[in-house]
């Protein structure tokens, strides 16, 4: 056995054909084998007097392991990986890392597919390289690691007590305002129809703050709830003036419920009201046509009306 610059002599040897064989040893490639007069080390033709140097240079194997990282941690969702020395494969959090078994040294990359849902949070080799252009040398492991951040999801919930016609505008933190209602069986709206949930997908984990702004004066701010949509346990949040603020985590998908509270009517608004066949002759003969104030669940408020004489 020789290790790295040893030498083995033959001793005097009669001139003859000889040949001398490597046992690589696991974890080495043989890369080359050279005889100083030019003979294959399997047939070394030695002369009288000639002494002949044959040198074997081996290489140690070099690997590049690609593992994933997911926040939330163990979350079954496949990536996707290409690479310039193998072909494609994917990992999840919970997956053994990728061996790219034995390379020679050079110059490769890894890529990562784009995962709907998941922000990359970074991708880094341990020996500097950036992932695109990894410097594996002889005897190199390079172990390259990717990090995703699942994004989250919030909806938001318009409950009106009592249900309603009227609409209620949000704002919310890096989205768009939005208008919900709660008019489930309420007959004969006259405003436009809104949903009575918004949903938010996808978006960055991080905080939101999300108010609303109250129609008038009949309506209450009478609260905000946020509970974990799969399950319904309550969710961190924080209140503010009409409003909430949550800190949404990776992964996380949050409902969150603002409740309305309707004033009772006043006397002058309970008789507009409660007498529906006057209130109706009234509006037909001095205004050219009916109003929907008249029986609950329409919406409509009368405070004062002067009569014609």
């Amino acid at each position: 056995d020789l290790s790295d610059g040893q030498t083995n002599n033959s001793a005097n040897l009669p001139p003859d054909t000889y040949s001398v064989v490597e046992n690589t040893p696991v974890g080495w490639d043989l890369t080359s084998t050279v005889c100083s007069d030019g003979s294959a080390a399997n047939a070394i033709s030695l002369q009288a007097g000639e002494t002949v140097t044959c040198v074997f240079t081996n290489q140690k194997d070099a690997f590049i392991i690609v593992d994933k990282v997911t926040d939330p941690t163990g979350d079954p969702t496949l990536f996707d990986f290409t690479t310039s020395y193998g072909l494609p494969f994917s990992l999840t959090d919970a997956t053994a890392p990728n061996n790219s078994s034995d390379l020679v040294p050079g110059t490769y990359s890894v890529a990562e597919a784009a995962e709907p849902g998941w922000d990359p949070t970074s991708a880094t080799c341990d020996d500097g390289s950036p992932v695109g252009a990894i410097s594996l040398q002889a005897g190199e492991t390079v172990t390259c690691t990717f990090d995703n951040t699942k994004q989250g999801k919030i909806t938001i919930v318009k409950d009106a007590q009592p249900n309603d016609c009227q609409n209620f505008s949000f704002a919310m933190t890096r989205q768009n305002n939005f208008s919900l209602d709660d008019d489930a069986g309420v007959v004969a709206c006259q405003d436009s129809n809104e949903p009575v949930s918004q949903t938010f997908s996808n978006i960055a984990p991080q905080s939101y703050t999300v108010t609303e702004t109250l129609p008038n004066a009949f309506w209450q701010f009478g609260g905000v709830t946020c509970v974990n949509t799969v399950g319904g346990t309550p969710y961190p949040m924080s209140n503010v003036t009409n409003g909430m603020t949550v800190n949404l985590i990776p992964g996380a998908d949050v409902t969150c419920t603002f409740v309305n509270n309707k004033l009772g009517p006043t006397r002058t608004q309970g008789f507009w009201q409660t007498h529906t066949s006057f209130t109706s002759g009234i509006f037909a003969t001095y205004f050219g046509g009916g109003m929907p104030i008249g029986s609950a669940p329409h919406k409509g408020v009368i405070t004062n009306v002067q009569l014609p004489g």
